[in-house]
């Protein structure tokens, strides 16, 4: 991707165990930059470089690294919501993979994986 793609990577539990990644991608509209179209002509002129960050710990939003992300923008309201909705889609994941392994009684997705296997040979 280039800097307008943003990636929001949450880990899912399920009964204290990690047992997956959920991912989701947004084209952000603006972070910074010379415009909005290809003109730059290197990374700096493209926007603002954001590197790996945890932008939520323990459940608590990291407002220093929103309030970055806000102030290189022209469109910081629409940036900080989508921030917010990266998030919320993988919480919405975490949530209903934690549904399926309690309605099937699974502790973890090796069975499902392995049925997945034994089912495409």
């Amino acid at each position: 991707g280039h800097l307008h793609d943003f990636v929001a990577v949450t880990p899912a539990f399920h009964q204290g165990h990690l047992v997956g990644l959920f991912a989701s991608t947004c084209h952000f509209m603006d972070v910074g930059g010379i415009g909005f179209g290809p003109d730059g002509r290197d990374v700096f002129e493209e926007g603002f470089y954001v590197p790996p960050l945890a932008m939520i710990t323990a459940g608590e939003i990291d407002q220093t690294l929103i309030t970055l992300a806000r102030s290189n923008s022209r469109y910081p309201a629409e940036l900080e919501g989508d921030l917010m909705s990266l998030a919320a889609c993988n919480q919405i994941g975490v949530s209903r993979l934690a549904d399926m392994l309690d309605e099937f009684h699974l502790t973890d997705l090796t069975a499902l994986c392995d049925q997945i296997v034994r089912r495409s040979r």
